[in-house]
Order: structure tokens, then C-alpha cells, then sequence
């Protein structure tokens, strides 16, 4: 009967409980919170029933009450399995995974032999990374059922535990010789019967540098059944090969290696491994004692030519072929003829591979080596296989490709020095246009090689216009690019020398556009965010800024919880050496500078744009809820995930070097450290003025101790508290000296260097040479002189008084501070800002420079509100005060008594401070209005004068006027395929393979709105000429210079009117 009653009263609650669910799934969320409040009145103590009501509160954004519901369900220790459910799915929504811990620990302490919640449990030890909680769980789920895949658990998250800190003892001498004692019972016993449980096996013994065990269990029986079951292509004779080299068995990896080749004759790293082994087997001396070591150099050519001419087609051979010659050259440079030897095969590489794409980047690491006057008997040869006969109307593709590898080996070679600018772009753009017929039926989806002449003409114009600072380089280049972009819009080495091009001249807009068209997402926003953002930020696009910012951040917050996701995955499938991948992805991520960077960014453009008045300021903060106690950057573990191998490049001194990247990701952590101590000190001013939750959380605090202090509050008993000044006072002190610290470190000479294939100037060197973190740091030491000035005033004693009376106070001096530091700086920026019609090179310094000017306007106001929020108890009842309230209250204070000398006396200083305070105040609001009037008078450039030269010299030029016709031509070429697609397509074909008229009108459709232009369906294709884009380029860098100048303005505005409200 019992259990008939159970069963009766659980199907009873399922039926009330499908309204709440069917509301939840969609998205009534209120319907849902009703519904589960209607079930609650009739079944008060319904678990299940309270978890969906907390989690319909959740979604109806009231987190308080439904933590309050969820804390009372937990103290009850729920154990079925729906209700558990709905409350891990409201705590992930609340992001406190940590209470799911506790939830399902009160579980199973109630039930402690239940599988599926100590599963559970275990799961959610993953979700906040405790490893040795993962280890006892899956122990004891192991006892409570003796499976495979849980004892694993255990092992997996010993070896987490011990890859968490890899440097220290305890990994190597207990955690890990642990993983493998315990896989070596489980081996012992016979009951490694999975795949991945090998794998486990073999990786817990690389950690600990035992090659030797694991080669022996690669040779084993177990080995040998892994060999036959693995999934992983090649695996077996991939990982012996990794264990020979580490174990520096050279007979073995030779013999093993070419074993290898006879299946993989392409597979470049064995042949790598190939070839060192050789050349390690000559230094050691070793005889040719068996028939299957290749031991000395002339044996492996022949080797390598064998392969060569049975399959011709691989490159591995012949690459490694001249790999073998490199390594000869470096150990007896002395010999002239290995340099010979390596022309020649660099020579029939050419000859053979030539029409491949990857031609000049195979040949790259080679041709480095190559002097200048080997490379000049060189590049004959290569022009000769390349040539292509006058009289010939069609190129076929190869040829085509053969063509732009040849151009690419003269660029990096420096052979066409000797010609002029001019010239050498004209050349690069008649073989763009030669190159044109070979490419029409070529989808606008990808990329053409004629394209790559282009990209070689404007890192040519790049440096001459570098060179020089002449605007007509820059103009040619964009005008050429951009020429390209309409016929392969995804190529994207164009946009990425675009993006350059465009940032460097200041002209983010244009920028933008072209960061758009590459479409990057996911892991990209972080490998190759660094393109762009920083230029809109200091540029005055806050629009872009803050939409780029917030994707950016979006997919680093989604990224942490999906990858959890993604770990739970991979135990219960039992893929353990993922989860060591996905846990180095998750860490990499989290540790990212360009993540923690955008984060402290954000909140200090936030700062700078969101707020008109203090007001404003403190309710940002309080609702930020930043704890300037702790620095929640971990300064030790920053990676660089940027990726500079995406960009090509033609120029050896254009050739990233490691030092470089690594001293421009050091200045860069500099300057995020510097913005995260001033915003902390920003917030710890804040909190020093104004009582506001967070700052009661920080200092411990409980919210009777402190009474609100609003900014036009002017009570004495809304000063706040001596402890938490002194408290506030100390941290900002050390906060002051943390930067002055990192200041004192920095060594710059100069504005940071400038790179096309590179990363992006960092801020760091005018952010410091321009000032303005030493003025930030004076601005804080008089907001402390200050507050201390008023801790010196407790009540009316004797030094107090004194204080007050005398001529030259702490309090006039540290007031003073503000004016003397930000006049002089707005002085400076209308002083020494260059006329912007000048030239466009460097325009995006000198907006930089106009951005940090203003940004440390936006620190004075909030520093001097700060000051206003401290004085306003202090110096009550003045002339700040207005109308019949502050008369009434000067009627209500008028003593009936004489009043003393002192007393006064003190009252005229007291009104003298307004005074001064007051005035110091004009003086700033008449410098950020100077600023502002500056930064109206500023208009875009006309670049007219210089679109009509670049114009002109296309016209003039006969390759180029030979190709503005040939565009012409080109376009209706174009369309006339197009219109035989669209007849095709009536008949059911298409003669453009793979594109439909359809999709390439669509396309193309896309691209001219991108920038800025409508065409109907039905009408015909239209492409701009070179004669028409220079003035269409100059007029959309003009729209970009517009938006930052009034942004700009508009900011300025908005500071004087926050500076306006603070007086006295």
C-alpha cells in the first residue's frame, strides 16, 4: 500500500510540475514563476516545485530571492534526482557553480552508495577544477561500483593534480609516480582493455621523462593491441619515433624513419628526424655496419633522390634535400660549392614546384641564407622559367601561379632595387593585369594569385610612404588594394595590410570595414583582436569600440563554461588525453593578456564615456562592485595568443623576431599594469568619499556602522568613518607607490615602432612620455593631502585651528595641484597638436595623443569630485549653497551670542577655501572648454589635392592606364559570364563552376553595401576603376576623421559639464 501511495503522489506532482516545465521551455518565464507558486500554496514542502520556482526567478532577474529560496531548499538536503537538477541548472545561471559542490555533498551524505549522485558530485568537482576532491569521489564511486572508467577518473585526476603545478617536488616525487603505480595494478591485473586507458598509461610516464617504460609498453603485447585498435592515424610509428629521439637512439630512428617515408614519402617531420639522425650518426662516427642505416650525407641523397623520382609529385624530398645542404653549409661555411649546391636545388625546386602557391614559402627559410650577390645569379634563372611569351592572350593558371612566386622571390631578394617606386608598382600592376584572364571564372569566394601583385605593390608603398611622409604612397596603396577587394573580396592578405594602412593614418572607419570582411570568430577574436581594437579605442570610435569589446568578452565568458562542458564530456566518454588539452585551452584563455586587458579597458572607457556627473561615477562603482584590495590579474601566468604568422611578408627586415614579440608583449603588460593600479585607485578614491556597499564588503563593515553620503549631503554625521579613511588612505598610498614602482622600471626612448606584419604600436610609450600616469599620481597625492587635512580636524582643537588659519594650507597646495597639472598638459596638446592637413603619416600618434589628454581629463574630474564629495562636510553652509533653503538655514544657525575673534576668523578662512576651491575649479573648466573649443575647430582633411595626383599618375602611367581600360573590360567580361550563369541556370547548369549567378550576385550585392552602396537585383554589376576610387577613399577617410573629432568633442563636453556641478 505504501508503495502504491508513492507511486499515486509522484505521478500527482509530475502532473503539476509539466505546466512549470512547458513555461520554462518557452521562455514564459513569469507564466512559469506563477504556475510554480500556485503549486507551492498546496505543497508548501514540494522540492521539486521550489527548485523551478527559484530557477523561474533567476530568469526573471530576481537573483536575491531566488538564492533565498535555493540556501532554505539546500539546508534540506534534497536527493531526487529532478529536483537536483532544476537547482544545478538555477545555480549555473547564478554562475555559482561552488554551491552545486555543496548541494550534491549533502546528497550523497545522505546517500552515500548512490552511483548517479556521486557521479554527479564528481562532475561538479570538474566544474571548479578541485582535483583531489575528483580523486576521492571517483575512488569511492569505484568502491561503490568497481568500473573501469571511475577508477580512471581517479588516475586522470591525480595527474591534474600534479600537471597543476608542474615546477613543484610534490608532482614528480608523489602525485605522479602515483598515477603510475596505481595504472600499473589496474595492468598487473589485466584489466587495461581500453584504448584510452593506454594512452593514459603512456602519457602519465612521458610527464615523468620515462621514454625507456614507454617504449617497452609501446613493444609490448598491450602496444601491439593499440597498434591494431587505435583511432589515431599513424599513432603507433609517430609516438616510437618520439620516444626514440628523446631516448637519442639515432640507429633506431633511422631505420624507423625510413619505414615510415615508404608509406608517408610527404611527411616532412619524418624526414627532419631523418636527417638529424644522419648528421648525428657522422659525428659520432658510426659505420655503415648494416644495409638499413643511412649513415653518412652521400648515402641519404641518394636516398632522397630515389624517392624523388618515384614520386614526383611530394615535396618533402626535395625539401629535405635542401635541408641536408643548409646543414652542410652551417658546419663548413668555408665551402664555397655547398652554396652552389644550394642555388641549384633551390633552382629545380623552382623548376618543379613553381606552380603551387606554397612555392616562396618552401623556399623562404632557404633563400634567407643566400648572400645578395648569390641571389643575383640566382634570380636570371627563375625569370627565364617564369617568362611568359607577349604574343600570348590566355595564361593558364599554372603559369600564373609560376609568375607571382617568381615576383615573390625578387622582392625578397631585393632584386628590383635599382628601379624607381614608380616604376616597380607599375611593373606589379601590368602583371596583375596581365594575369586578369587566367582568373575571370575564378569564384569571388576565393583568393587569387594575381592578387598577391597587389599586396607586394603596397608593402612597397608602405615603406616608401614610411620613408618619405608623403600622402600620394599612401593613397596608391589603399586605391590599389581596394581596387583588388572588389574582385577577391576574402582575400584576406589584402585586408589585413588594409587594416594597417588604414590605422596607421588614423582612419579607423575604413579600418573597421575592412576588419569586418574578415569575419573572424571564436578563438580568432583573441589570436587576432589585437588588429584593431586598440586603434578604435584611441581613435574615438566608441561605438565599434564597445560592440568589438563586448563580442570579444561575450566569447571569453561563453568560452570558460563551454569548455567545462566540454571536459565533463570527454571523462564520461572516457577521452582522457583531451581533457589535458582542454584544460591547457581553458587556462590559455583565461590567462590571456588581450582578455584581461579589454576587461580593465572596458570598465575605464565606461568611466570615460558613461558618466556626465560624480553621481554617475559612484553608482558605476558600486554597481561594479571592484575590489581595489585585491588584484585579480595573475601577473605570472599572462600568454601572448596573438598571431603574427597570418600576415606575409616579402622584406628579411620586415622578419618578426622572437625579442620583438616578446618586448612588445612586456610593454604591453606594463601598460596593462599601470591601467589596472589607476583604476584601482580610482575606485579606492570613491569608496574613500562615498559610503556604498562594496566598500563595507572590503573593509568589514556592517552597513549600520556607515551612513549614506551623498554628494549633496551636507550633514557632518555623513563624514565617513576615521577607520575605513585611514584604511582607504593606506591602500590608495600603496596603490601610488606600485606605480611609481613600475615607472621607475621603464626605460623608453622613444614612440614605440611601427610594424606592417607585425603587431600593433603599443600605448605604453606615449601614454608615459606624454605624462600622464606621473600627472595622475601628483592629481591622487593632493586628493590624500586632502583627506588628510581633514583627519587633522577633528572637531575644534587647537592644531586643527591652526591648520585651517594659516596662509599656505595643505588643503590650498593640494588644490593648486589640479590646476598646475592639467593646464600646462591642454596648453602642451593646442601648442604642439600638428596641423591635421598636414599628412596623413602618424595621424593615428597624434589622435593617440589627443585621447590620453583627454582621458586624464576624465581622471581630474573624478579625482576632483572626489575632493568635493570630502569637503562638502567639512566646508558646509557656504556659498555653494543657494536660494531660501540656504538662507533659511543661515536665519536657523544665527547664534544669539557674540561670536568670538576665532570663531570668526576660522569662519572667513573656511569661506576663503570655497573661494579658492571654487576657483581652482573655473580654471579647470575653462582648460577642458579651451580643449573642447580645439577639438570643434578640428575638420577632416581634404584630400583632394592628392586623390587628383594619384588620379592623374594613373592615367599618365601607361601600365596603369592600360589597366584602368582593361577594368573596363574586365567588368563587362564579368558580366557577361554572369549572364550566361543566369541562362544556364534556366536550362538547370551553371557554367561558373561551384558559384551560382545567384550567390555571386549576392556577394557582390554584400560588398557594395559594405561600403556604403545600394543596387537593385536586377541590375548589373558595377566595379569602381582606379580613376574613380582615389576621391571615393578620400571621401569615406574623412566620414572616419569626422566621427573621431566629434566624438572627441562631444566627450570634452560632457567633462565640462561633470566639472560645472562641483562647486562649493
Amino acid at each position: 500500500m505504501a508503495k502504491n501511495h508513492n507511486s499515486a503522489a509522484s505521478a500527482v506532482g509530475e502532473r503539476r510540475l509539466r505546466p512549470i516545465y512547458d513555461w520554462l521551455d518557452h521562455g514564459n518565464n513569469k507564466r512559469a514563476w506563477q504556475e510554480a507558486e500556485k503549486v507551492l500554496k498546496k505543497q508548501p514542502d514540494f522540492p521539486c516545485g521550489r527548485a523551478l520556482l527559484a530557477l523561474a526567478l533567476v530568469r526573471l532577474g530576481r537573483d536575491v530571492e531566488a538564492q533565498r529560496v535555493l540556501r532554505d531548499l539546500a539546508h534540506t538536503g534534497p536527493t531526487e534526482d529532478a529536483t537536483l537538477q532544476a537547482m544545478t541548472i538555477a545555480y549555473r545561471e547564478l554562475e555559482s557553480v561552488a554551491d552545486i559542490c555543496r548541494m550534491y555533498e549533502i546528497a550523497t551524505q545522505k546517500e552515500p552508495n548512490n552511483e548517479d549522485l556521486l557521479s554527479h558530485l564528481f562532475m561538479s568537482y570538474v566544474r571548479v577544477s578541485d582535483y583531489k576532491k575528483q580523486q576521492r569521489t571517483a575512488l569511492q564511486l569505484f568502491k561503490v561500483q568497481p568500473k573501469n572508467p571511475y577508477y580512471f577518473w581517479a588516475v586522470m585526476s591525480v595527474v591534474l593534480q600534479a600537471s597543476a603545478d608542474p615546477q613543484g617536488t610534490t608532482a614528480q616525487t608523489l602525485m605522479f609516480p602515483l598515477a603510475e603505480r596505481m595504472i600499473k595494478k589496474m595492468h598487473e591485473e589485466n584489466k587495461l582493455n581500453r584504448e584510452q586507458e593506454t594512452h593514459l598509461f603512456l602519457l602519465v610516464l612521458e610527464l615523468q621523462d620515462k621514454y625507456a617504460e614507454a617504449l617497452e609498453i609501446l613493444e609490448s603485447p598491450l602496444g601491439k593491441a593499440l597498434n591494431e585498435s587505435t583511432s589515431y592515424l599513424h599513432f603507433f610509428n609517430f609516438k616510437k619515433l618520439e620516444y626514440l629521439k628523446a631516448l637519442k637512439r639515432w640507429p633506431d630512428i633511422n631505420r624507423l624513419a625510413q619505414t615510415i617515408l615508404v608509406s608517408l614519402p610527404d611527411q616532412w617531420n619524418v624526414y627532419v628526424d631523418l636527417v638529424e639522425s644522419v648528421f648525428e650518426l657522422e659525428a659520432l662516427g658510426t659505420l655503415n655496419t648494416s644495409l638499413d642505416i643511412i649513415s653518412n650525407v652521400d648515402l641519404l641523397f641518394k636516398y632522397l633522390r630515389t624517392i624523388q623520382s618515384s614520386d614526383i609529385r611530394s615535396r618533402g624530398p626535395f625539401l629535405a634535400e635542401m635541408e641536408v645542404q643548409l646543414r652542410m653549409i652551417q658546419r663548413e661555411p668555408t665551402r664555397p660549392e655547398l652554396m652552389t649546391g644550394l642555388q641549384t636545388l633551390l633552382y629545380h625546386y623552382f623548376d618543379t614546384f613553381s606552380s603551387r602557391g606554397c612555392c616562396f614559402s618552401d623556399m623562404r627559410p632557404y633563400l634567407e641564407h643566400l648572400s645578395q650577390q648569390e641571389a643575383d645569379i640566382l634570380i636570371p634563372a627563375l625569370k627565364l622559367l617564369s617568362l611568359v611569351p607577349p604574343q600570348e592572350t590566355f595564361i593558364p593558371m599554372g603559369a600564373v601561379t609560376r609568375l607571382v612566386s617568381c615576383y615573390q622571390v625578387l622582392r625578397f631578394c631585393e632584386a628590383t632595387r635599382p628601379i624607381s617606386m614608380d616604376e616597380h608598382v607599375d611593373l606589379l600592376v601590368s602583371q596583375f593585369n596581365l594575369c586578369q584572364g587566367a582568373v575571370l571564372d575564378v569564384a569571388p569566394t576565393e583568393s587569387r594569385p594575381p592578387d598577391m601583385f597587389m599586396v607586394m605593390a603596397a608593402h612597397q608603398l608602405w615603406s616608401e610612404w614610411r620613408n618619405t611622409g608623403q600622402d600620394r604612397w599612401f593613397l596608391k596603396a589603399i586605391t590599389l588594394l581596394e581596387f583588388a577587394l572588389q574582385f577577391s573580396p576574402n582575400n584576406f592578405h589584402i585586408r589585413l595590410v588594409l587594416i594597417k594602412l588604414y590605422n596607421e593614418a588614423g582612419a579607423v572607419g575604413c579600418a573597421f570595414n575592412a576588419y569586418n570582411g574578415l569575419e573572424l570568430k571564436h578563438i580568432q577574436l583573441d589570436s587576432m583582436g589585437y588588429l584593431i581594437i586598440r586603434a578604435l579605442q584611441i581613435c574615438g570610435h566608441f561605438e565599434s569600440t564597445f560592440s568589438l569589446v563586448g563580442s570579444t568578452l561575450r566569447f571569453f565568458n561563453s568560452n570558460q563554461k563551454d569548455i567545462v562542458d566540454h571536459i565533463i564530456s570527454a571523462y564520461r566518454f572516457g577521452s582522457f588525453d583531451k581533457i589535458r588539452e582542454f584544460v591547457k585551452l581553458r587556462d590559455r584563455l583565461a590567462n590571456s593578456q588581450h582578455n584581461l586587458s579589454l576587461k580593465t579597458e572596458r570598465i575605464l572607457l565606461d568611466l570615460l564615456t558613461e558618466t556626465t556627473k560624480h553621481a554617475q561615477t559612484v553608482q558605476m562603482m558600486s554597481y561594479l562592485e571592484v575590489d581595489p584590495n585585491q588584484d585579480e590579474i595573475p601577473w605570472e601566468k599572462l600568454v601572448d595568443n596573438r598571431d603574427f604568422q597570418v600576415s606575409v611578408s616579402w622584406e628579411k627586415s620586415e622578419i618578426l623576431k622572437p625579442e620583438t614579440i616578446k618586448t612588445d608583449f612586456q610593454d604591453d603588460q606594463n601598460f596593462l599594469r599601470l591601467r589596472s593600479l589607476c583604476l584601482r585607485v580610482c575606485v579606492a578614491l570613491i569608496y574613500l568619499s562615498e559610503d556604498i556597499h562594496p566598500a563595507r564588503e572590503i573593509l568589514g563593515e556592517e552597513p549600520s556602522n556607515l551612513k549614506v553620503n551623498h554628494p549633496n549631503d551636507t550633514s557632518t554625521n555623513a563624514k565617513p568613518s576615521q577607520v575605513k579613511a585611514e584604511k582607504l588612505s593606506a591602500l590608495v598610498r600603496s596603490l601610488i607607490a606600485q606605480i611609481e614602482s613600475v615607472l621607475e622600471s621603464l626605460q623608453i626612448e622613444g614612440p614605440a615602432p611601427v610594424f606592417l606584419t607585425g603587431p600593433c604600436p603599443t600605448r605604453l610609450h606615449q601614454y608615459v612620455l606624454q605624462g600622464h600616469p606621473q600627472t595622475f599620481v601628483r592629481m591622487v597625492k593632493a586628493v590624500l593631502s586632502v583627506q588628510a587635512f581633514i583627519l587633522a580636524r577633528p572637531g575644534n582643537t587647537q592644531h586643527g585651528s591652526h591648520n585651517l588659519l594659516e596662509d599656505e594650507s595643505p588643503l590650498i597646495r593640494a588644490l593648486a595641484v589640479f590646476r598646475d597639472e592639467f593646464e600646462p598638459m591642454v596648453a602642451r596638446t593646442l601648442k604642439d597638436f600638428p596641423d591635421f592637413a598636414v599628412r596623413c603619416l602618424n595621424r593615428r600618434l597624434h589622435l593617440e595623443n589627443l585621447y590620453n589628454v583627454i582621458e586624464s581629463g576624465n581622471f581630474c574630474c573624478l579625482l576632483w569630485g572626489v575632493c568635493h564629495s570630502l569637503l562638502i562636510p567639512v566646508l558646509k553652509g557656504g556659498s555653494g549653497t543657494s536660494g531660501k533653503r540656504s538662507k533659511k538655514k543661515k536665519e536657523q544657525q544665527q547664534p544669539k551670542s557674540p561670536l568670538s575673534s576665532a570663531s570668526i576668523d576660522e569662519a572667513n578662512v573656511g569661506e576663503n577655501y570655497r573661494h579658492q576651491f571654487n576657483t581652482t575649479q573655473q580654471s579647470l573648466v575653462e582648460a577642458m572648454s579651451s580643449l573642447t573649443t580645439f577639438t570643434h575647430g578640428l575638420r577632416p582633411t581634404n584630400h583632394k589635392a592628392a586623390a587628383a595626383e594619384v588620379e592623374a599618375a594613373a592615367v599618365a602611367t601607361s601600365a596603369a592606364a592600360s589597366l584602368a581600360s582593361s577594368t573596363e573590360q574586365l567588368a563587362e567580361n564579368l558580366e557577361k559570364l554572369s549572364l550566361a550563369n543566369k541562362e544556364a541556370m534556366k536550362n538547370g547548369s551553371s557554367s561558373i563552376e561551384g558559384t551560382t549567378f545567384e550567390e555571386e550576385e549576392t556577394q557582390a550585392g554584400e560588398f557594395n553595401t559594405s561600403h556604403g552602396s545600394t543596387r537593385p537585383a536586377d541590375e548589373p554589376l558595377q566595379y569602381q576603376t582606379l580613376r574613380e576610387l582615389p576621391l571615393d577613399l578620400c571621401q569615406r577617410i574623412e566620414d572616419s576623421y569626422e566621427v573621431s573629432f566629434s566624438q572627441f568633442a562631444g566627450l570634452l563636453e560632457r567633462k565640462v559639464s561633470y566639472l560645472r556641478a562641483l562647486t562649493l
